[in-house]
């Protein structure tokens, strides 16, 4: 039987500085990113993967492996 993989790691000065209000909107997005790049985000609370979810909508943050409106800026 195959173990299930692990989730990714948390950049965690990420996480308390987010959630000390310590980051600027740029900082978030970037944060943000790492964490749906490496999938970790969706192994946080629900609130994480909320907002993950709406900044993907909005496109500030992609999904890896495609296409970033900023490819080649």
């Amino acid at each position: 039987m195959a173990t299930p993989a692990a989730p990714a790691p948390v950049d965690v000065d990420f996480v308390i500085q987010f959630e000390s209000g310590l980051l600027c909107e740029d900082e978030v997005v970037r944060g943000f990113q790492a964490l749906i790049d490496s999938g970790a985000v969706w192994h946080l609370q629900g609130a994480y993967g909320r907002l993950a979810t709406h900044l993907l909508q909005a496109g500030l943050c992609v999904v890896p492996g495609q296409p970033s409106v900023c490819d080649g800026c």
